[in-house]
């Protein structure tokens, strides 16, 4: 014969969940099995299981609602964006009937008279006691704040002030250099034109920290760049810090009188500039007048005191020559 049915409804039925104190389940009267019969085999291990897993989600919402409630006190220094409670107190824990938060530049940010809220800036909540939340810091948070609390007679009961700075978090850095005729070098670490004035660089060579202050550049001789060692940059303010990619500087020294290319550029450039001024001079005259072409710059070269013996003068007298062999030929 067959035995009774056990559907997960049934199962479901005969288990109810506990409260946190209490972690043993109830078996109802109707249940498919007794007592004995429900603390062993696959129904006990399914029932342990479920008060396993119970347990697990209580711990999660407990530990969830624990962190959604808890917010650090506001510090001195913040990053954007950071929630925090500014405290306030009172004499004695008397309770305040009037609360007023103000601001050093931006005024009244927090009244609360009597139960009622009458002024609240945007961003900023209550707290039970009257001290003042900040749901996200930005950059015009930063300043003095003062709160007084009177009683409902009209005497002050609790005053105090709390100043903040807020910072943006630092970009991470990138090391640009550049090289000078002599082979030395000027790093800076460039931080995508941040206007931090409370920005610091540190720099590093070879992983070791080689200066440490608010100058973004610092300068190589030709032998520290020779030295083929990576360099670094670290920027930092009170609340973050970022850092670069190390990089190796590479500078070609220029040796004196190496200036062949522009030789080279400049004789080209001779070269061609006086065949064509040959050429055009030798068309315009005809063979008449070459002889005289050729007078007319001596004599004018002797008057101006121009060395003949000189090299730019041979070439330009041999080609003088050529030309005006050719255009007798012709």
């Amino acid at each position: 014969m067959a035995g009774p049915k056990v559907s997960q409804q049934n199962i479901a039925q005969s288990i109810t969940l506990p409260p946190p104190a209490c972690l043993l389940p109830t078996v109802h009267p109707g249940a498919m099995c007794s007592p004995v019969d429900c603390d062993s085999g696959t129904f006990a291990v399914f029932r342990r299981t479920m008060i396993f897993q119970y347990n697990l989600i209580l711990m999660f919402l407990c530990s969830f609602t624990a962190l959604s409630v808890s917010t650090e006190t506001c510090g001195k220094d913040l990053l954007v964006g950071t929630s925090c409670i500014m405290k306030l107190r009172t004499k004695n824990n008397e309770k305040p009937y009037e609360i007023k938060w103000t601001h050093d530049r931006n005024g009244d940010i927090l009244r609360w008279r009597d139960g009622r809220i009458k002024v609240k800036a945007e961003g900023v909540s209550k707290e039970e006691d009257g001290s003042l939340r900040f749901q996200s810091v930005s950059l015009k948070d930063t300043g003095t704040y003062t709160y007084t609390v009177t009683s409902s007679d009209g005497t002050e009961i609790g005053k105090g002030e709390t100043e903040i700075k807020v910072y943006e978090k630092v970009p991470k850095p990138t090391v640009k250099f550049n090289c000078t005729a002599d082979g030395n070098a000027t790093l800076t670490c460039d931080v995508e034109n941040s206007k931090d004035p409370s920005l610091t660089v540190s720099w590093y060579e070879d992983g070791k920290l080689i200066q440490n202050e608010l100058n973004p550049q610092v300068f190589l001789s030709s032998t520290q760049v020779q030295e083929n060692k990576p360099y670094s940059c670290e920027t930092h303010n009170p609340v973050s810090r970022e850092k670069s990619e190390s990089v190796t500087v590479s500078c070609k020294k220029n040796v004196p009188g190496d200036d062949s290319s522009v030789g080279s550029g400049v004789g080209s450039g001779v070269d061609s500039g006086v065949k064509s001024d040959i050429k055009s001079g030798v068309d315009s005259v005809g063979d008449s007048g070459v002889d005289s072409l050729v007078d007319s710059g001596v004599k004018s070269g002797v008057d101006s005191g121009v060395d003949f013996d000189s090299p730019s003068w041979i070439m330009v007298s041999i080609l003088a020559s050529g030309g005006a062999l050719l255009l007798l030929l012709i």
